[in-house]
């Protein structure tokens, strides 16, 4: 379980690695960290990210929606912002694919998608190739697979 553990940290090195921005590595890896922590998964044995499955990704969405924002002046819990929302679970999605796509994980949990038309709409976009420029940083989205496959 240990070597297991190590390669998936390293993954999660080489994951981080694919950004340039700090502040988005950093973002990403808290993102993680509160994924793994909300299912009582100590964040240093990454290594069960491999046993997650799609509907503790679509519980804790859920429950960032509820109440994964900051505490009021009551220090009652508030709803994450969409965009904020949005963007964990595009990091957690993210990494799924990174562990799927190098052989580490036939975990399917990043299927659990938020659909583009939700995201869209938390983030106020009126045209879906904003929200895809947003998601991805792709200036050339009106040729990309995902929105000729789903718009044209």
């Amino acid at each position: 379980m240990l070597e297991l553990r190590n390669i998936i940290d390293e993954a999660k090195k080489a994951w981080l690695g694919k950004t340039q921005s700090e502040k988005t590595k950093v973002a990403y890896s808290n993102d993680l960290h509160q994924f793994l922590e909300f299912h009582g998964i100590n964040p240093t044995h990454i290594d069960h990210m491999t046993r997650i499955l799609p509907e503790q990704v679509t519980s804790w969405r859920d429950h960032l929606k509820r109440e994964g924002g900051r505490v009021d002046a009551e220090r009652n819990p508030q709803p994450a912002a969409n965009s904020t929302i949005a963007r964990k679970m595009t990091a957690l999605r993210s990494f799924f694919s990174f562990l799927q796509n190098y052989g580490l994980s036939r975990c399917q949990a990043h299927r659990a998608k938020v659909p583009l038309v939700d995201i869209q709409h938390w983030l106020g976009h009126k045209d879906p190739r904003t929200t895809l420029r947003y998601i991805r940083g792709v200036e050339d989205v009106d040729n990309s697979p995902a929105y000729i496959l789903r718009y044209v």
